[in-house]
């Protein structure tokens, strides 16, 4: 809440929304939400692969390690591989969806 408050009050902040992502990414995986929510996608049935795709493409801008130094952010990439490994295969995400029925 403290960065969403910081982002508002100064729109210039340097890397900010790349902090703020990183912190949805873990606060998701901390409350077991679902690989969709971790992405940012909040209803996993109209999630298609290009959906899927852009997500994941956003967050990887966002949090790759090279661009941000913070341990933060770098958790928060590697949970971000790993969601893109299990989404990106359909045998994978077939197993995936058919587990949260």
């Amino acid at each position: 809440m403290q960065a969403k408050a910081a982002k508002e009050f100064e729109p210039d902040l340097h890397a900010m929304g790349n902090y703020i992502a990183a912190y949805q990414v873990h606060s998701a995986v901390s409350h077991k939400q679902n690989w969709y929510r971790v992405l940012g996608i909040e209803n996993p049935t109209i999630a298609n692969s290009e959906t899927i795709k852009k997500q994941n493409k956003r967050l990887v801008l966002a949090l790759h390690p090279d661009k941000n130094a913070s341990i933060v952010v770098e958790g928060a990439f590697k949970y971000v591989k790993a969601v893109w490994d299990v989404l990106s295969n359909p045998a994978k995400r077939e197993a995936y969806d058919k587990s949260l029925r």
